[in-house]
């Protein structure tokens, strides 16, 4: 056995090397696109100190494919202020704290916006259902989970009658977080001409593997109609959601 380890010695010794590159390779990655820096330095510590598992799992679960994502940040750091410039902006003075809110958000504070305040999922959604039945021209749908379950099947009612009234209906849900949505729900709601994707859909068996991150998911819940009218926040569409 010692005989053949030894004879093998020269496709262990490339291994080695190999992953040893792997790791370099890795880390370059990391540095060059990293979001965070305390992402980055747990990455890099990993690294250097195990190479051989942590180059692997950064292929896996770090290796960052969004390079539409940061040319999109990039435009709208450069735009915004045109826009900004168009729009009614309230005076800056006005809150000694709102330049530092404003740059916090990257974004600027707007006069002609009526915030409230929901207390729970039955009022939320009472109150998303209600905008829903009024929409008359469209209606953006955005969540992590969307459930087959008594509140998604009522969410579904509720868009499906929209859609038949002429209502345009876009629906997006996270491949990950809705992976138990069946594919019958899916095809109801496109039956009824509204237009459904998974946002970074793969197929089933490799959902959650591969260079394109686990991690790397889109946990907006927004609803949004006509333009006039809004929600946001930390809701789920699922029964549990209500309480």
């Amino acid at each position: 056995m010692l005989q053949a380890f030894f004879a093998n010695l020269h496709i262990v010794a490339t291994l080695i090397v190999a992953n040893y590159v792997l790791a370099a390779v890795c880390a370059v990655r990391e540095v060059m696109a990293s979001r965070t820096s305390q992402g980055s330095i747990a990455w890099l510590a990993s690294l250097a100190f195990l190479p051989f598992p942590t180059a692997f799992v950064y292929l896996i679960f770090g290796w960052k494919h969004f390079d539409d994502y940061a040319r999109t940040r990039l435009e709208l750091r450069l735009t915004r202020p045109i826009r900004a410039e168009e729009l009614q902006v309230i005076d800056r003075e006005t809150g000694k704290q709102w330049p530092v809110l404003q740059h916090a958000a990257g974004a600027p504070f707007l006069a002609g916006n009526k915030p409230g305040l929901l207390i729970d999922g039955e009022a939320t959604f009472a109150s998303i259902f209600a905008g829903i039945a009024s929409a008359q021209t469209y209606v953006l749908i955005q969540f992590y989970i969307i459930r087959d379950d008594r509140l998604g099947r009522q969410l579904a009612d509720a868009l499906i009658e929209r859609a038949r009234a002429g209502v345009q209906v876009w629906v997006l849900y996270d491949d990950v977080g809705s992976s138990d949505l069946p594919l019958s729900y899916r095809r109801r709601l496109r039956e009824a001409g509204i237009s459904v994707a998974g946002f970074n859909q793969r197929h089933r068996f490799l959902r959650f593997a591969g260079p394109m991150r686990i991690n790397y998911r889109n946990h907006r819940k927004v609803v949004l109609v006509d333009g006039k009218v809004a929600w946001t926040g930390g809701l789920n569409v699922g029964t549990e959601y209500l309480g």
